[in-house]
C-alpha cells in the first residue's frame, strides 16, 4: 500500500488517507493481489509472467500488478465497451508501456510479434480462442464468471485449461442469480477439472458474500 495510490484518471471520488488518494476498488485489488501472490508463495514469482485477466473491467487489478511489476505481460480480456474503457484508462495511467490495442485478427500468427513486444494486450472474449495452448502463466477471473450461464461457464473453464500453463485464481459470489435465465449458480457448482491442484478455497476477507480459490492447472508446480 505504500507504493500505491488511486490514479486521478477517470475523476474518482476524492477520498484521502494520510494524504493519499484511496478507493474501495484499490483496496479490493490489493486484497486480491495479496491472495494471488501468497498462492504463488512469493511476490517475486510474478516477475516475467504472462497474466490473463478475463473480465478485467476498466483495469483496476491490472493497475496494481503493472504498478508493482515492470516486467510482466498483462492480457486484459473483456466485452467491447469495458475493453474500450480499459484501453483508455491503462493508456493514460501507463503512458510508458507498450500497449497492443484492440483490433481484429484471424490468427495468432498475424499478431504474435506485436504480442511479444507488448506490456499490455487488449482482447475481446472471442479472441481468447486464438491464443496458443499453454501460453498463460496466471489466469484471473474476478467477479464475472458468476454472471454466466452454466454452459458458458463450462466453455470458459475449458479455455482456462487450454491456455494456462500455471495458475488459475477466481473470486465469485457464493450464490449468484443469472438475470432473465431463472438460473442460480452456487459456490460448489463451479467446475474444477481433473488434475487441477487446489492451493486454497476460502471465504473472502471482503466482501463476505464472495469466495476465492486458486488452483495450479499445469503439469507440475
Amino acid at each position: 500500500m505504500e507504493k500505491l495510490e488511486e490514479p486521478l484518471v477517470g475523476n474518482p471520488p476524492r477520498v484521502n488517507d494520510r494524504g493519499k488518494l484511496i478507493s474501495e476498488d484499490l483496496a479490493n485489488s490489493i486484497l486480491e493481489y495479496s491472495s494471488i501472490t501468497k498462492g504463488l508463495q512469493e511476490q517475486s514469482k510474478v516477475d516475467n509472467l504472462v497474466i490473463s485477466d478475463f473480465g478485467g473491467g476498466y483495469g483496476r487489478t491490472a493497475y496494481v500488478f503493472l504498478k508493482l511489476h515492470s516486467n510482466i505481460r498483462y492480457v486484459l480480456v473483456d466485452l467491447p465497451l469495458s475493453l474500450w474503457t480499459a484501453q483508455n484508462y491503462l493508456s493514460s495511467v501507463f503512458s510508458d508501456k507498450k500497449i497492443f490495442k484492440f483490433r481484429h485478427f484471424e490468427t495468432f500468427t498475424e499478431i504474435e510479434e506485436q504480442f511479444e513486444r507488448s506490456d499490455i494486450v487488449l482482447f475481446t472474449p472471442n479472441q481468447l480462442e486464438l491464443l496458443p495452448n499453454k501460453i498463460v502463466d496466471l489466469f484471473l477471473n474476478i467477479s464475472s464468471m458468476h454472471e454466466m450461464r452454466k454452459d458458458t461457464l463450462k466453455y470458459y473453464i475449458g479455455q482456462v485449461e487450454r491456455v494456462t500453463r500455471g495458475y488459475f485464481y477466481f473470486k465469485q459470489s457464493k450464490i449468484s442469480v443469472i438475470p432473465y435465465e431463472n438460473m442460480k449458480i452456487r459456490e460448489q457448482e463451479y467446475p474444477v477439472l481433473q488434475g487441477w491442484k487446489r492451493l486454497y478455497h476460502r471465504d473472502c476477507v471482503f466482501p463476505s458474500t464472495f469466495f476465492e480459490a486458486m488452483y495450479f492447472v499445469g503439469n507440475s508446480p
